[in-house]
């Protein structure tokens, strides 16, 4: 098959080019001599459909597992980010105490006394290891932060191994241990976290303001209730004095006006 000689053909060649791994004339059919009287373009065209169809559905599924694994790694991330945001804040705070440079970038490179201070006795030692004169104490090795250490137990001054410094390890350990004792109590004790009352509060404050719609509304409706009552009773009201007061009515005088018309 051309590769390029026809629309289809280019359409085929792009497709199997996205896949990668599959040649343009695998899905050819192979003629056999026997049989070469007969025409393989339908069986060609068959087996082209079914194996895009393949690799359409395998592409799918994977692009729909991809985003399963990548949303729970994003709920597992985001449920625990606050455990995560502490344990990093931590080893922060812990590595400006560590032995070493004490300022941050870009002033660590500035020239410091304590660095000329260091650099002047490891001159004196080395001199001194070149003399002969000089002891290094295996015992008084200092560990860091970065570079965590165990000090040796003394067998001669077990009082003073026991008064060992605690290195990083150590407090490592210890924080793990704290942590999952908390997280066994919480788990036991079902407490609340600060997302839940963060959530409460939201709560309280959107029903605050329902409720205060609610009166309003209420209160409106309530208002206009009573003008529609106070028309009806002033309707009413009308049309009695209208049937029992009619057109024709005069007001009756007294009998005084009465014998002043008769004598006249």
């Amino acid at each position: 098959m051309k590769t390029l000689f026809r629309i289809a053909d280019s359409y085929l060649t792009l497709l199997w080019s996205l896949f990668s791994i599959t040649k343009v004339e695998d899905t050819d059919v192979a003629e056999v001599k026997s049989l070469a009287f007969m025409n393989h373009h339908l069986t060609q065209s068959v087996g082209r459909a079914m194996f895009i169809l393949y690799h359409c559905t395998s592409i799918i599924v994977l692009l729909n597992m991809l985003i399963a694994m990548m949303s729970h790694s994003f709920q597992t991330i985001n449920d625990h980010a606050d455990l995560e945001w502490k344990f990093h804040r931590t080893k922060l705070w812990m590595a400006h105490f560590d032995e070493g440079s004490s300022l941050p970038p870009p002033f660590n490179i500035v020239i410091t006394p304590k660095a000329v201070v260091y650099f002047f006795f490891g001159i004196v030692n080395t001199f001194r290891c070149l003399v002969g004169k000089y002891t290094y104490a295996k015992s008084t090795s200092r560990a860091t932060i970065r570079r965590p250490g165990y000090s040796r137990k003394m067998k001669d001054n077990p009082d003073e191994a026991s008064k060992k410094p605690l290195t990083y390890a150590d407090i490592i350990q210890r924080l793990v241990s704290r942590f999952i004792h908390q997280t066994k109590k919480d788990m036991k004790m079902d407490g609340v976290n600060e997302d839940d009352l963060l959530e409460i509060k939201q709560d309280i404050s959107s029903l605050r303001y329902e409720l205060r719609d609610d009166r309003r509304r209420e209160i409106v409706r309530s208002s206009s209730h009573i003008d529609a009552v106070k028309r009806d009773i002033m309707r009413t009201m009308s049309s009695t004095r209208s049937r029992v007061l009619p057109g024709t009515y005069r007001i009756p005088r007294d009998r005084s006006s009465v014998a002043e018309e008769l004598e006249l």
